[in-house]
């Protein structure tokens, strides 16, 4: 009796750790739950069929694209990826500052941390939940905007075999495209968190994060302004160490221009050259690729060892 009641003792005063699998599944499920979540994802959804829509209200789609496959799919895609970009982005700022923010509003994260979860523990999960539900968004955009434009330009326009005019070229500039649209998605999640924990609060949280790129392009038109008046070059270099403008720019700075050679009517050959296209305010001094990675990845540093340290440092009293 006395080892039977000894070992229940021991069972009892067992701490019980909850699994980190567990924690990130249990961040999914509250992302999922909120009705934010789904309106915005439903937006995106909405925003992700638009082009295809519009392109379907246009007479001369299908003479354009029987001209230049390889230019008018290329536009296709920048769309595809502006819209994930920037809509994507904005998404994944609301969903992270909420999926912090909250737990401090609404004081459940005292509650998870006297079960024994861990600060710094909770943050990984709650960041790699938010990267977890990003890398479905980004799936499901290329799985359902590859399926729109085959169903678009294959069955409605019967345009035949689109990749067939497909160069290396054209993957070359689409993967780089993609990977300025990760780039800027990673910043915006980190973002997102850095400002959450910083201010412990969903509303504090939510309102520096989204305005956070609008006040990067205002600075820019109001450091336009200051160098017009002073004429000090000093001021239009600013905006290249400013977030939103270098990632404005990494397209433009890092894809590849897309050139393709194209026979008019009278039999005439000619080499169009597309640039990447791109939205928003840059730079008012044009740097090359490697200086707005770097800025980039600077910010993200930033932003992670700020979000890490506060989390790791500072208690949960009120």
């Amino acid at each position: 009796m006395a080892i039977t009641a000894f070992g229940n003792r021991a069972t009892q005063a067992r701490p019980l750790s909850p699994s980190f699998p567990g924690l990130v599944r249990a961040e999914l499920y509250k992302m999922w739950a909120q009705w934010t979540t789904r309106i915005l994802l439903g937006l995106l959804l909405a925003l992700t069929f638009s082009p295809y829509v519009l392109l379907l209200l246009l007479s001369d789609t299908k003479s354009r694209f029987l001209a230049a496959p390889m230019i008018q799919t290329f536009s296709i895609v920048e769309v595809a990826l502006t819209i994930l970009r920037v809509f994507g982005g904005i998404t994944l700022l609301i969903i992270t500052a909420r999926a912090i923010g909250l737990e401090y509003q609404q004081g459940t994260i005292r509650v998870l941390l006297a079960r024994g979860v861990g600060r710094v523990q909770l943050l990984t999960a709650k960041l790699v939940g938010v990267t977890l539900l990003a890398l479905a968004i980004i799936i499901g955009s290329v799985i359902l905007n590859t399926l729109l434009y085959l169903l678009q330009f294959g069955l409605i326009y019967g345009a035949g075999d689109q990749f067939s005019a497909l160069t290396s070229n054209f993957w070359a500039s689409s993967w780089a495209y993609f990977l300025t649209v990760l780039v800027s998605m990673s910043a915006s999640i980190l973002l997102a968190a850095c400002v959450a924990v910083v201010g412990r609060s969903l509303s504090f949280g939510l309102s520096v994060a989204l305005s956070w790129f609008a006040a990067d392009n205002f600075a820019t038109l109001v450091l336009m302004f200051v160098y017009g008046l002073s004429g000090n070059d000093f001021w239009i270099k600013l905006p290249a160490y400013f977030l939103g403008p270098i990632l404005n720019q990494l397209p433009s700075a890092y894809v590849p221009a897309l050139t393709t050679s194209i026979t008019t009517a009278a039999g005439k050959h000619f080499i169009e050259r597309v640039d990447p296209g791109t939205v928003g305010l840059m730079p008012l001094v044009t740097y090359d690729a490697t200086h707005a990675f770097v800025v980039v990845l600077a910010y993200c540093l930033a932003f992670a060892a700020i979000a890490y340290v506060l989390t790791w440092r500072r208690d949960v009293l009120e």
